[in-house]
């Protein structure tokens, strides 16, 4: 049997687009932008000698991914690797505050960040 392709409205809300990905081009290409323009801000944080020292303390602290249910149903045993920052610094998450940074693996990371880039309303 042949696959069939289903067709839905655009995620950003209002965006009339009728497309067989999660978002039209535009929007996507927005969101693109909204998201890089964000970057130089990161970097600073990254790049800075605090963020590496808090980066080490939360990694003892939480020395296994603390991801949420949604990611992984059956709970998650991997190490962490990565510090996530809950509320993301753009959303006005405070980049270096204890209780805003747990410890994840990376692909548990990976998955939460493309669900805040491309799922923000």
């Amino acid at each position: 049997m042949a696959d069939r392709l289903r067709y839905a409205t655009c995620a950003e809300p209002g965006c009339p687009e009728v497309v067989k990905t999660t978002y039209c081009d535009d929007c996507r290409r927005t969101k693109d932008r909204t998201f890089k323009a964000a970057a130089p801000e990161r970097r600073k944080v990254y790049e800075s000698k605090r963020w590496r020292a808090i980066r080490r303390r939360i990694l003892r602290r939480d020395p296994f991914c603390v991801c949420d249910r949604d990611c992984c149903p059956n709970g998650c045993q991997e190490l962490s690797t990565v510090v996530d920052h809950v509320i993301d610094i753009v959303a006005g998450g405070a980049p270096f505050e204890l209780a805003n940074l747990r410890g994840m693996a990376k692909r548990c990371h990976d998955r939460k960040t493309a669900r805040d880039v491309w799922h923000a309303g």
